[in-house]
């Protein structure tokens, strides 16, 4: 996709003037098309990213934290959540990992030390109302050791901007589904840009425009649970 002009890239690499971003599903699309992380750019602004086109990388690591205290006896069911956006993380260039330290019963200690070890471009959590403070301690340990931390899940979609004076250590929250708009988001990142954020990103200093979800079921990859430790999870069944 191109802002203007009929000359064609040379194979396997973008003009740096069309500035183009990884889009949808693989696509590659114009800063016209990246308003709004949802489109497929049915206005002619899209088109299917050749395999040879390299991205930069963001190394991220999405985390359910320990449980509150060690005698939690909380269900341990995968996070598919968190799956299902390391899946469209991965699908569009971007190294990921999980790290569910609940169902392992990791001490806080251990949460922390594996954080600094990693030290990722960026950490994401996901929370409902119940369990926001531990995710807001969890992004508090983690702050020394990351570049951005993103919170996603029911509570900041509840809540909204609220959750800044909650959770103060947070860089961004994701408003809703967060698969496609995270994507958008690890590239907004990657430009370093002042401007305002992707759809569905709420930031400190930005008025919040939401985004459209996704009606289609097929457009979503399949949760990454190979990044799970799947003989840890137990059902009551």
């Amino acid at each position: 996709c191109r802002p203007g002009g009929n000359h064609a890239p040379e194979p396997g690499r973008l003009p740096q003037s069309w500035r183009s971003l990884r889009g949808i599903n693989g696509h590659v699309v114009s800063p016209q098309c990246h308003a709004d992380p949802m489109s497929y750019c049915s206005n002619g602004h899209g088109r299917r990213a050749s395999k040879r086109i390299e991205f930069n990388e963001m190394n991220i690591l999405l985390a359910r934290p320990p449980r509150r205290n060690a005698r939690d006896s909380g269900l341990s069911v995968p996070p598919l959540g968190l799956a299902y956006v390391a899946a469209a993380l991965r699908e569009n260039g971007h190294k990921v990992e999980i790290l569910d330290a609940y169902v392992q019963r990791w001490s806080w200690e251990r949460f922390t030390n594996a954080i600094q070890s990693k030290k990722p471009t960026v950490f994401g959590l996901s929370a409902m109302t119940p369990n926001a403070d531990v995710a807001a301690k969890a992004a508090k340990l983690a702050r020394p050791f990351v570049q951005h931390i993103v919170l996603g899940g029911p509570h900041p979609t509840a809540v909204k901007m609220d959750v800044f004076s909650e959770m103060p250590h947070l860089d961004a929250a994701v408003v809703g589904e967060g698969e496609h708009v995270s994507v958008a988001l690890m590239d907004w990142w990657e430009r370093n840009e002042d401007g305002p954020p992707p759809l569905g990103v709420l930031t400190r200093n930005h008025e919040f425009k939401p985004a459209t979800p996704e009606s289609r079921l097929t457009a979503l990859p399949r949760p990454a649970r190979d990044l799970l430790p799947n003989d840890t999870y137990r059902y009551l069944f």
